[in-house]
């Protein structure tokens, strides 16, 4: 829900990302494993992964992951009551334009 609350869709465009998902596990891309490096780098530079193409292909990647999910939700929805409602608020952020 944070991730598809967080994504505006005037800026889902592929333009602004890496060329494919698999290219986001590069090792220039992610972060060190050791947190004293992690900490390091802040101090010197701009970890790996934030800058803004890599950073935003995060959002771009996993909003695409959700669409693509889309049917599995609806039958979550349509099959449990009690998730019924939490499904349906997540839908309605993926998919605007059927709550207009």
């Amino acid at each position: 829900m944070t991730v598809a609350s967080s994504i505006t869709l005037e800026y889902m465009d592929s333009q602004n990302t890496v060329d494919t998902m698999h290219e986001l596990l590069d090792e220039k891309y992610l972060w060190p494993e050791d947190e004293e490096e992690d900490d390091l780098l802040w101090g010197k530079e701009e970890p790996p992964g934030y800058e803004e193409k890599v950073f935003f292909s995060y959002y771009y990647f996993s909003h695409c992951l959700l669409k693509d999910a889309i049917p599995f939700f609806n039958t979550i929805m349509n099959s449990n009551e009690q998730l019924s409602p939490a499904v349906r608020e997540l839908l309605l952020l993926l998919e605007p334009e059927v709550s207009k």
